[in-house]
């Protein structure tokens, strides 16, 4: 079955950050919960994504019923229950925007359940401890060694990551490794990155929590922190702009001010590093 978009990450921006007012009850939340997954999971086909905008309608839905029916008519949703909550503004444009796109209610049969929704998303937020490093080095090459361009790229990337654990004998990740979860979300990189140099570990909500909506609206309504995340995305796609990294950028409201982002320099251990890649490079595809 072929779906409409459900999300269009320019417009879900300017929802974010208050620049444009929600079309309905709790889509802010619902965008906010499939944004926030798309960070982890940015393919086309923005499958997870969309079980993101399910599994959040379905709980606002379960709310409203509650709201408008009584517990037994919740346990028991006849098709005139059903019809008794489409006459429910809120109900009604919820699953107009959410559900019905998707596939309707017959969808939710092919979607995960929170719990295994929740894992997949650990599963890949483990996965992916080494991208923050990459756009890290990337910075810090830009900031610091703005002459030496033969430096300022993936291959040198992957290898000051992985050769300090190669002269160590520790457990380290593979550079093939690396390549692969860096194509797989390079173009959120720069989110995971400073989700987590701010040490953000409450950004990705827990769908099977006990107090997940509540979680939701929260976020949702501070907006000024989402505001700060996307003020230093800004500056950093900006910094990152001339390298050749073939990576897609949000389109950001004009006048997005840019929150810069000071990294050290590197020190005489790191540069031993990077004068080791002449040598050493080869050793990645091993």
């Amino acid at each position: 079955m072929r779906h409409k978009p459900i999300l269009n990450l320019s417009d879900t921006v300017r929802l974010l950050i208050g620049e444009r007012d929600p079309k309905f009850r709790y889509e802010r939340e619902i965008r906010l919960f499939q944004f926030q997954t798309w960070l982890l999971f940015p393919g086309p086909e923005m499958r997870i994504p969309r079980a993101a905008g399910l599994i959040a309608a379905v709980d606002f839905l379960r709310d409203i019923e509650t709201d408008v029916l009584n517990r037994a008519a919740c346990e028991n949703l006849t098709f005139r229950n059903l019809h008794e909550l489409f006459k429910n503004d809120d109900y009604r444009s919820i699953y107009n925007n959410i559900i019905a796109p998707s596939g309707g209610f017959t969808e939710l049969l092919h979607t995960e359940t929170p719990q295994i929704f929740d894992n997949a998303l650990q599963g890949r937020i483990e996965r992916l401890k080494y991208i923050p490093q990459i756009i890290e080095y990337l910075l810090r090459c830009v900031q610091h060694k703005p002459n030496e361009a033969a430096i300022c790229n993936i291959s040198h990337a992957y290898f000051f990551i992985w050769w300090p654990s190669v002269n160590k004998n520790a457990d380290s990740t593979t550079t093939r490794t690396l390549a692969t979860w860096w194509t797989t979300v390079k173009n959120t990189a720069i989110f995971l990155y400073l989700i987590s140099k701010n040490d953000l570990d409450w950004f990705f909500i827990r769908a099977s929590a006990d107090n997940f909506l509540d979680q939701l609206i929260e976020r949702a309504a501070d907006i000024e922190s989402m505001k700060k995340l996307l003020e230093s995305y800004a500056y950093v796609a900006d910094q990152l702009s001339g390298l050749d990294l073939d990576i897609e950028i949000i389109s950001l409201p004009e006048n997005m001010p840019r929150a810069e982002i000071v990294l050290p320099r590197f020190s005489s251990d790191d540069e031993d590093v990077l004068a080791d890649y002449k040598t050493h490079y080869m050793e990645m595809k091993n």
